[in-house]
């Protein structure tokens, strides 16, 4: 039985949170809108049985949710499950008020929402089913199943105004921001990256026609983190020359990171013109920029190490 269902309602209700309760389902199905349309606030954590969290049309009823947090729930397996619809509707799930949303804790959660014919591919975390408009803080932590966080087609205006991300503690990722979504990011003001000992990249960059003639989108980035990546080769794995600027950068802070074979390339080195604070402890590279840009920064660097 679901811990709520449609002989109890709470139609004014604005946050809830649940903590270790061993339900293996929350939500009954033919739950009525007006119990949960005006929740803006939803807090898991420690629900050991639980599967999943939503059916796609509970998901739907969300429509003032600002802040959902799930940390802790050792059996989920994903956030938002498919039902079987009906011909011609569609199972597109569209969060169009959160703003912040915090995944943590969750070893057998693989993606937010449930894949039909999966096959034996890895599955993307956020794919183009789930819709988050307006979402500007978004933190991903102790994920020991995650592989890939993107698809490389997302809903449209998902994401295009994140400001902060931090993922840490994720072993099987191997990269951040893929190729093909960069742009979609270009608001994100501060991320972070940490203890994550899979990660080989941040900004995977190859597989961009440079050669395109395309205006050059400008990042918001300000700050940038990073910190415990074991196998971290490159935080741009190639030169984005014009592609994608970095300019807006402030602070840089790279630590832990012995595989790392240099911080800037050429491009973005000539243009971090409001760079004012750059720290680098016990990192293993041979150089601090690519070889077309090694006498860009000297000045600005303080070392630690």
């Amino acid at each position: 039985m679901p811990l709520l269902n449609e002989k109890v309602l709470f139609p004014n209700l604005e946050a809830l949170e649940l903590s270790a309760i061993k339900v293996e389902k929350i939500w009954h199905n033919q739950l009525p809108a007006n119990c949960i349309q005006n929740l803006t606030r939803l807090i898991l954590q420690g629900c050991g049985n639980l599967k999943n969290l939503f059916s796609s049309s509970i998901a739907n009823g969300f429509v003032q949710l600002q802040y959902l947090e799930i940390c802790k729930c050792e059996v989920l397996e994903e956030i938002v499950v498919i039902e079987d619809s009906r011909e011609g509707e569609s199972n597109d799930i569209l969060f169009p008020q959160l703003n912040y949303l915090r995944i943590e804790d969750l070893g057998n959660l693989k993606r937010f929402y449930s894949v039909e014919n999966q096959g034996s591919e890895i599955q993307p975390f956020f794919d183009e089913k789930v819709a988050f408009p307006i979402l500007e803080e978004l933190v991903i932590s102790h994920m020991e199943s995650l592989k890939m966080l993107w698809h490389n087609q997302l809903a449209e205006d998902s994401f295009r105004k994140l400001k902060l991300m931090k993922v840490d503690c994720c072993d099987k990722l191997l990269t951040v921001f893929p190729c093909n979504i960069l742009r979609r990011f270009s608001r994100l003001e501060s991320l972070t990256v940490a203890d994550s000992d899979s990660i080989e990249e941040i900004f995977q960059l190859q597989g961009i026609n440079l050669e395109e003639k395309k205006a050059e989108a400008v990042t918001q980035l300000r700050k940038l983190y990073i910190h415990g990546l074991s196998k971290l080769s490159y935080i741009w794995n190639m030169d984005p020359k014009g592609y994608l600027s970095f300019q807006n950068l402030q602070m840089v802070r790279v630590s832990e990171c012995q595989s790392l074979k240099y911080l800037f390339p050429a491009s973005i080195a000539r243009s971090l013109l409001h760079l004012e604070k750059l720290y680098v402890e016990n990192c293993g590279w041979r150089r601090l920029l690519g070889r077309k840009s090694q006498k860009q920064l000297l000045g600005l660097c303080c070392f630690h190490g």
